[in-house]
């Protein structure tokens, strides 16, 4: 249960005085042990069954105050993490962060835009080593052409030595956000072609399968023509040890794509996960 719904149920039970047992969650019942332990609030008969109610109303009300300290109209105009904060004491209690910082590092002037014109990526890029903008829902940036998403730091910074052609790289910091995926998705629909350079693992590959289900044919596996040699080099069991790691595996031997089956055979065969820093050796 999540803390807005926390909250609802425990407003629900000021104002009622009692909740039955059967709208009392086992998180909610975490969340309010002290209370039940300090007989600020207790169970008592009804009916067949029992019900939570409220015995110290100013008690509780001292809880409610101290654990959820402002309300929402108080915080309504502040940044959702700040918002997180103020109502429920945690900057996560509220999805998403209403903007997000995208890099990138160009080496052609037209592959993005800003309001329609060319951002000027290549000096950018060449006197500050990338570009960062905030993406909101309502973007004035758009990429165009062919670019890579890259998954870990080093390979984004030296995007140089991997990316042939490739005009922008764009950091995905590991994992696609829903925000970025819709962004990719809506210009892949305008002809946008990305080619990801992610670990080839189980976590990797999955993400990749992300990108692929929201932009369809417009995006595709960066293989590189000695895949299987760097496998059978540098591929770590490590990456596959967790169990996380071997359930995502256990589905990835089901996908229907190409490109990620090649490399769940060099996975196989390798029993290990080939990390995409390989790639600069």
């Amino acid at each position: 249960m999540s803390a807005k719904r926390h909250l609802a149920v425990l407003r629900r039970l000021s104002a009622q005085g009692s909740l039955a047992e059967s709208a009392c969650s086992r998180s909610f019942l975490t969340i309010i042990s002290s209370l039940v332990n300090g007989g600020v609030v207790a169970w008592e008969k009804s009916g067949a069954g029992k019900r939570l109610a409220v015995r110290d109303s100013l008690a509780f009300a001292h809880f409610l105050a101290r654990h959820f300290p402002k309300g929402e109209t108080e915080v309504a105009t502040a940044a959702l993490r700040v918002q997180g904060a103020a109502r429920f004491r945690d900057t996560k209690a509220l999805r998403g962060t209403g903007e997000e910082i995208i890099c990138v590092r160009g080496w052609h002037n037209g592959a993005l835009l800003c309001k329609g014109e060319p951002v000027s990526i290549i000096e950018l890029t060449q006197n500050y080593g990338l570009m960062a903008f905030l993406l909101r829902d309502e973007s004035n940036y758009e990429l165009r052409g062919r670019i890579a998403t890259v998954e870990n730091p080093t390979a984004f910074t030296r995007f140089e030595k991997l990316g042939g052609e490739i005009p922008l790289a764009l950091y995905t910091r590991g994992c696609f956000s829903k925000r970025v995926l819709r962004w990719l998705t809506n210009q892949a629909e305008s002809g946008l072609e990305i080619v990801h350079f992610g670990d080839y693992d189980p976590v990797g590959l999955k993400e990749y399968l992300k990108l692929r289900a929201a932009c369809g044919d417009n995006a595709y596996l960066y293989l590189p023509q000695n895949l299987r040699d760097l496998f059978q080099r540098y591929s770590n069991p490590k990456l596959l040890q967790r169990r996380k790691s071997q359930s995502v595996l256990q589905r990835l031997r089901k996908t229907d794509d190409v490109s990620v089956l090649k490399v769940v055979k060099l996975i196989e065969e390798t029993n290990g996960g080939l990390e995409q820093e390989a790639l600069l050796l």
